[in-house]
């Protein structure tokens, strides 16, 4: 198990976020991920965080209340590679899905754990 210390002021502090693209074949997903710190002098404290590897697979987690944070998926597009048909609702080659997010939130006693690698 590794515990973290420290803090994160932001990731991809661009109004937009950060360009991730994620595609299997002709289909895929494309956002701006934004993360930060809601405090501006601490950023986003890591002490109470943690991460390792058991023999069921890789934990995540934090212990007690983390400090607050804002994060926002901007401008989701799920669908196949093309142009979008203005003129159509069914069967559109891309579909937007608007902009996702949070604004000053803070995790207790988070946990996550992924397995079946």
């Amino acid at each position: 198990m590794v515990k973290f210390g420290g803090a994160i002021q932001s990731i991809c502090s661009a109004a937009s976020g950060c360009p991730i693209t994620l595609v299997s074949d002709n289909t895929g997903a494309t956002f701006g991920f934004k993360f930060g710190g809601t405090n501006t002098s601490t950023g986003f404290v890591l002490d109470g965080f943690y991460a390792g590897v058991d023999p069921t697979g890789l934990t995540f987690g934090n212990t007690g209340a983390s400090s607050k944070f804002d994060a926002s998926l901007n401008n989701v597009t799920l669908g196949n590679m093309s142009t979008q048909n203005t003129t159509t609702f069914n069967n559109l080659p891309n579909g937007s899905m608007g902009s996702f997010g949070v604004t000053g939130v803070s995790v207790t006693d988070f946990k996550m754990k992924v397995s079946g690698f």
